[in-house]
């Protein structure tokens, strides 16, 4: 199961943001993809992934009381893969 404050944080999300966060670590039932599968299936390029992603976890981390979150999925994996993949 997903920790709560990983539910609180996505929930503060929009949209895109939180679609790439939930895909690229494997959360809400999605298995982890890489920036590439993630550009592909929501046409954008790779880059314009990464970039999201970063602003996203830059997002996380001005939640108060989640910036635990924000370190968690800026360095660990969640099956295997992390943030720089």
């Amino acid at each position: 199961t997903i920790p709560k404050e990983i539910i609180k944080a996505l929930d503060r999300l929009e949209g895109r943001e939180r679609e790439v966060i939930a895909r690229r670590f494997g959360l809400e039932g999605e298995k982890p993809q890489t920036l590439e599968q993630i550009g592909t299936r929501m046409n954008l390029s790779r880059e314009r992934i990464r970039q999201i992603e970063k602003e996203a976890l830059g997002h996380m981390k001005q939640i108060p009381g989640l910036q635990e979150v924000y370190e968690d999925l800026g360095k660990a994996s969640f099956n295997g893969y992390t943030s720089k993949n």
